[in-house]
């Protein structure tokens, strides 16, 4: 198959006014080249697709346009409006029109709607905010988004994520943004919110906007988008308008190439047998505001020494499910769980960590460490049996022996069970939690994104420790987003869309092009159908 680096169709909508145009874009991060000559452009009335694989260079590329990679910090030219831009800051960009809509806006629950829409734009007479003029622009902005909404009411309660996103979109409006920036923002929505987000979407551009849609969902870049530019590698891989596109195509231009075996350096997957480690039925996360779509039913096994990969897009679901069975929010889950043939109702972290449950999270500045601890005081806080101890006195001698043992394991650099874990790089304050998280040697680790933010270096270490975990017997469940990793190091693959389970594979069974096309929505049997 023609390897695919083209350009199918003219830029823009034709006769439509250019909005922002980026040319030759060329960003390095150290060694690493992120964006090669990247050229990119949106005119008025058009919504213009931005997909690629993970690493393929669309965070990079939206940070050059929202100017939160600065000019100086790249090579190529970015015009807006027809005049050269020379963005210092996302201040910068904002006020040139071009405004980024976070995934969850930036919103302060406690003030009114109208009060968040004109956030840090209130209009003000001799020195004290214009509350009638306020109101009256706040309503017109959600006006123009087909809104008939009371801005006078209290944001928080009123309509979760979805309202957020929206009051972003009104207050750029308010603003004057006429370039706005939708980066993954139907990820944490609902299907009826996501339909209608594209619907704004629709409606802005209508108004002369220029929207650009960062996505990895192939169905709404389909049904929502003028045109779509794909990025693979850091460098524009394919560019077409939506009628020249399906997702087959999408997703080769994403990989590259046809269809290919498995790309898994893996040895064969083994057969487990017996009495599974875990053993889930009809085991569902019920809907929050925050997170507004049923997680389940999931029915699974996973057998003791098997590593079982969660793979799903951002908003699948993956993280609520992991996180269910560690026994955080018990009140919103249902179902059966067994743990070794036994009943078991994860109805709290505590209680899952004395049933053998280990869990390290995504999030683990937020969630995981404790920054003014040092190494060993951070591990140790994963004892369910509490520090050692001699008598009534903590045994720290001993604590610190037990950390030792593990730096050594784990490979972590560090100098000493004593250093601040703020001192250390992202990959070793992840083995410290990983450490924190096998103490009690359990019987189900559960991992969410365990690679995410740490170098290649670090990545492999981690690699190496969860098979060396499951072929010591402890049964994996970790979640990811990230293809390559799914296929190297799991026995089987639960994909996940919507909270919904897609299909169960066998790792060796699959490859990329399959997991990327099943996140996306696509069929695989139209895709070969296509080659």
């Amino acid at each position: 198959m023609v390897e695919m680096s083209v350009k199918l169709a003219s830029s823009s909508k034709q006769g439509a006014a250019e909005l922002l145009k980026l040319d030759g874009i060329t960003v390095e991060f150290g060694a690493t080249r992120a964006l090669n000559n990247v050229s990119f452009n949106v005119a008025a009335g058009e919504v213009v697709g931005l997909m690629g694989a993970n690493g393929a260079g669309k965070s990079t590329l939206a940070k050059v346009i929202v100017g939160e990679i600065p000019y100086g910090a790249y090579r190529g030219s970015v015009t807006c409006d027809g005049k050269p831009a020379a963005f210092a800051d996302a201040r910068d960009a904002h006020s040139a029109g071009v405004a980024l809509v976070h995934q969850e806006g930036a919103v302060v629950p406690q003030l009114t709607i109208g009060e968040n829409v004109m956030l840090t734009i209130e209009p003000s007479r001799f020195g004290v905010i214009d509350w009638k003029e306020l109101y009256s622009r706040a309503d017109a902005a959600m006006r123009r988004l087909g809104l008939d909404i009371d801005t006078r009411r209290p944001l928080a309660g009123q309509g979760g994520v979805a309202l957020m996103e929206q009051v972003e979109i009104a207050r750029a409006i308010a603003s004057g943004s006429r370039v706005f920036v939708f980066d993954e923002s139907t990820s944490a929505l609902g299907a009826d919110e996501i339909g209608l987000l594209l619907d704004r979407m629709r409606e802005l551009a209508s108004q002369g906007a220029g929207i650009i849609f960062i996505s990895h969902r192939t169905d709404e870049i389909l049904k929502v988008c003028d045109r779509v530019v794909i990025l693979r590698d850091g460098r524009v891989a394919l560019e077409a308008p939506r009628s020249e596109l399906d997702q087959g195509v999408i997703v080769r231009a994403m990989l590259g190439g046809a269809l290919a075996e498995s790309e898994r350096s893996r040895e064969s997957v083994r057969a487990f047998q017996g009495i599974a480690a875990v053993r889930l039925r009809d085991w569902n996360r019920a809907r929050t505001p925050e997170s507004p779509r049923d997680v389940g039913p999931i029915s699974l096994d996973v057998h003791t020494g098997e590593i079982v990969a969660v793979y799903g897009p951002l908003g699948a679901g993956k993280t609520e499910f992991v996180e269910s069975l560690y026994g955080l929010m018990p009140e919103l889950t249902s179902g059966s769980v067994e743990l070794a043939g036994s009943d078991f109702r994860p109805r709290s972290p505590g209680e899952s960590i004395s049933q053998g449950i280990a869990y390290v999270s995504a999030e683990r500045q937020k969630d995981g460490l404790v920054p003014h601890l040092s190494v060993v005081e951070n591990m140790m806080l994963g004892w369910h049996k509490g520090a050692p101890r001699k008598g009534s006195i903590v045994n720290h001698e001993q604590s610190k022996e037990l950390c030792r043992s593990f730096i050594r394991d784990l490979a972590i650099r560090t100098q000493g069970p004593d250093q601040p874990i703020s001192n250390l790089s992202g990959g070793n304050q992840q083995k410290v939690l990983l450490a924190r998280a096998l103490i009690n040697k359990p019987r189900l680790v559960l991992l969410d994104e365990p690679t995410r933010g740490i170098d290649l270096g670090a990545k492999q270490d981690v690699y190496r420790l969860i098979r060396n975990v499951a072929a010591a017997g402890t049964a994996v469940l970790y979640a990811t987003m990230e293809e390559d990793e799914a296929l190297e190091l799991s026995d089987r693959i639960l994909v996940l869309r919507d909270g919904k389970i897609v299909t169960l594979l066998n790792t060796n069974d699959t490859n990329r092009h399959e997991l990327l096309a099943l996140a996306g929505g696509t069929a695989i049997e139209k895709m070969v159908e296509q080659q």
